[in-house]
């Protein structure tokens, strides 16, 4: 019968450090190491069985109050990891058209489902426009998590379109990700758009 490998040494050692790092595997390492050293005095001839019982006890009092003092001062206290990473964002405003200026954006509700944002060849996703703190109404936002950015080219163009719940499309001019300060453009009619939102065009 074949006989399992033996693990390797620097193995074995990692994990007795591993084990030592929490009190109750410090006290158990440390009494074994007392056991190892009193046995064979005990087996001898000629020892005070009674002496050595005292002094072993006496020694395992004194690990424990040991260790309970290592546990209090915080040896054993196990380092707190690292506050988790913030994924960081890309903030890209969109201005609106110029010739619908009259127009406050604000009262446009967009289609979350159909506005996409596509990036190079390899992400195509939805996502919801946000409106800024804009008292005039005049811009979005799109914020663009870098978890797209994965496996993805810096240099890669970007892409964004919008619908709203009436049927218009709206996009912008395709840009990389240095550039953040884009304009909406008209995909659809524009006379439609105006019926669509006689209230905010009364002067067009």
């Amino acid at each position: 019968m074949a006989r399992a490998p033996r693990a390797p040494a620097t193995a074995q050692r990692n994990r007795i450090l591993e084990a030592v790092k929490t009190p109750l595997g410090f006290f158990v390492l440390a009494l074994l190491v007392i056991e190892a050293t009193f046995l064979p005095l005990a087996v001898q001839s000629g020892q005070d069985k009674l002496s050595l019982f005292m002094a072993y006890v006496v020694a395992i009092v004194a690990l424990a109050l040991i260790v309970a003092l290592l546990a209090y001062f915080g040896v054993f206290a196990q380092p707190s990891s690292p506050p988790p990473l913030k994924i960081p964002t890309y903030s890209i405003v969109v201005g609106f058209p110029k010739d619908l200026r009259a127009l406050d954006i604000r009262r446009v509700v967009w289609d979350k489902d159909k506005c996409t944002l596509t990036i190079g060849e390899k992400v195509k996703k939805s996502f919801t426009p946000a409106y800024p703190a804009d008292p005039q109404g005049a811009t979005l936002e799109v914020r663009i998590s870098s978890n797209d950015y994965v496996m993805i080219d810096e240099h890669s163009v970007i892409e964004l379109t919008f619908a709203d719940d009436k049927g218009n499309i709206w996009d912008v001019t395709p840009f990389r990700l240095w550039q953040t300060d884009m304009q909406l453009r008209l995909r659809s009619d524009r006379q439609k758009i105006l019926q669509d939102y006689p209230d905010e065009n009364a002067g067009q």
